[in-house]
């Protein structure tokens, strides 16, 4: 992700207004209006509220169209504004999705005191500072100053157009807009087709318990799927298939070659010799690659998440003296396995009692049970430091101090995105649809490596363990290799999406380092460099 500042003037027409309050709050609309009155008269901000209508206008309509077009949405918070069903699914509901767009930004004021803390908006930050309702301040005026100015700050980032509408281009079957920086030239540019937002919810089928013989017996193993969220009747068995080759591929696979690495600095670390052509490499290669799709849709200023992590990175940067540096974020994330619990009965009556109340299977002879009760897979952050230094070389940075700046404001990115985007990335690693795959991969390789384990301590007897053949593994149906495209070509494609980038953003904000208004444009992907660090006086 790449950063760069320009310093820009303010906006170059006045910037709408809309005051969503319930009609008990009218005095501090009032006061709010007066304090807004020298930023109406400067010509850089106009308010609107529903005290404009005319007799004889249809006000449901005035209000529609004054909260779907203005660029900020004022909220003034109190019990009754919380009360107000008009104000609850008719203004806020759009006000908030309009802000998530980044359409429009939302500013809530708490101007009585009352419980917000649950409240759609409170992800977004509560004026007065502090959360002091204005009612509660021995002196009101001090809070509406301060939410003026605040106001005034917010005038000067809000995104005028500064750029040149070049239309619709297809690139690779997707539709982007193109746009034109007036300055640099540069286009804006956005992958849509590529960019991965949080998905619904959706509990895929995966593999619950698993029953082996134990040594010594002739009966065949016994698996046992949770079919989720599909309904008995609608059961697919293409999906059935796919856990059997999973478990297959992982049990047949040494552990240590369960992984892969789409990297454009590590092209002979992508996927290991034994894992190649399984379907669980290909999957596994398939989730690598939409995780970076979801980290880059996660850091566009332009949604929720991005824009809380930017402002808040900007924050910290500023605070250590880097504020004005172009940031180059290079965080490698993760997918770990960190808490599994799988019950083994201990004895003969607790096998039976599984197999009758939780399997319903009568009798399944002398086996050894696995039951699947839980498992978490979480996401971890660090530092890619081979990224890291490839990109310290291409800029041409060898002073030492230059690499102490470059390595410190990349600690703070790392940090600073652990904290923001990916508590957001695991809820949906974890529960959406768009990751379902993995969930499903992970309870195969759950059960297959408690069934190595078994084999290792001599309870059961699996021919195939680790040996990287498939010869002697009796699955059922499942017979025959995986199909699957060839891994080179999955990793070209991956490299010139690489190349290409998902999205290029301009962005005119305030910036409270130099006081002014900068230009920022935010780049998904690779870039070329070649020159020094530099920063603005």
């Amino acid at each position: 992700m790449l950063l760069k500042n320009t310093i820009r003037q303010g906006p170059s027409r006045p910037v709408s207004i809309f005051a969503s309050y319930a009609r008990e709050d009218r005095q501090y609309l009032d006061r709010l209006r007066v304090h807004l009155t020298l930023l109406i008269r400067e010509g850089i901000a106009e308010l609107w509220t529903e005290q404009q209508i005319a007799s004889g206008d249809n006000w449901h309509e005035e209000i529609q169209e004054n909260v779907r077009s203005a660029h900020i949405i004022v909220f003034l918070v109190s019990a009754d504004f919380l009360a107000s069903d008009y104000i609850w699914y008719q203004e806020m509901d759009v006000a908030l999705t309009r802000h998530r767009g980044g359409q429009a930004v939302v500013v809530p004021i708490l101007v009585r005191d009352v419980e917000w803390e649950t409240a759609p908006f409170a992800f977004i930050e509560m004026l007065p500072k502090g959360c002091l309702p204005i009612s509660a301040w021995k002196d009101p005026e001090l809070a509406f100053t301060e939410v003026t100015r605040a106001i005034r700050d917010l005038i000067r980032t809000i995104d005028q157009p500064v750029t040149l509408d070049l239309g619709w281009q297809d690139t690779k079957g997707a539709t982007i807009q193109i746009a034109s920086d007036q300055n640099s030239g540069v286009p804006d540019f956005c992958r849509s087709d590529l960019l991965l937002f949080p998905s619904e919810p959706f509990n895929p089928p995966t593999m619950k318990a698993m029953l082996v013989p134990k040594r010594g017996t002739a009966r065949r193993q016994h698996f046992i799927f949770n079919w989720g969220d599909q309904s008995e009747g609608k059961r697919d068995e293409s999906e059935r298939q796919r856990l059997f080759r999973y478990f297959r591929a992982s049990l047949t696979v040494p552990d240590e070659d369960q992984w892969v690495n789409l990297s454009a600095y590590e092209s002979n670390r992508m996927i290991p010799r034994k894992l190649v052509g399984t379907l669980l490499g290909h999957d596994l290669l398939q989730f690598d690659c939409d995780l970076k799709r979801l980290s880059a849709t996660m850091m566009h200023p332009g949604f929720e998440t991005g824009a809380a992590y930017w402002r808040v990175l900007q924050q910290r940067l500023s605070a250590e003296g880097l504020g004005c540096l172009s940031i180059h974020a290079f965080q490698k994330v993760t997918l770990l396995p960190t808490h599994a619990l799988i019950y083994t009965p201990a004895n003969e009556k607790d096998a039976k009692e599984v197999l009758g109340k939780l399997l319903n299977i009568p009798d399944a002879g002398e086996c050894a049970i696995a039951y699947v009760l839980e498992h978490e897979l979480s996401l971890l952050c660090s530092a890619d430091n081979d990224a890291l230094k490839h990109n310290m070389a291409n800029m041409a940075v060898t002073d030492q101090s230059d690499v102490e700046v470059i390595t410190k404001a990349n600690a703070i990115v790392v940090d600073t995105f652990k904290e923001l985007v990916i508590p957001v990335m695991e809820r949906e690693i974890r529960f959406g649809s768009s990751f379902a795959r993995v969930r499903q991969m992970y309870s195969a390789m759950l059960l297959a490596a408690w069934a190595k384990r078994q084999h290792a301590e001599g309870t059961i007897d699996l021919p195939s363990v680790d040996c990287g053949s498939i010869e002697g593994l009796n699955l059922g149906t499942i017979q025959g290799p995986d199909s699957v495209p060839d891994t080179r070509d999955f990793y070209a494609e991956y490299l010139q999406l690489f190349k290409d980038g998902i999205f290029r953003t301009t962005r005119r904000q305030f910036d409270p380092v130099t006081g002014g208004c900068v230009t920022r444009r935010y780049f998904s992907g690779a870039f070329k460099s070649h020159s020094r660090i530099t920063t603005v006086a």
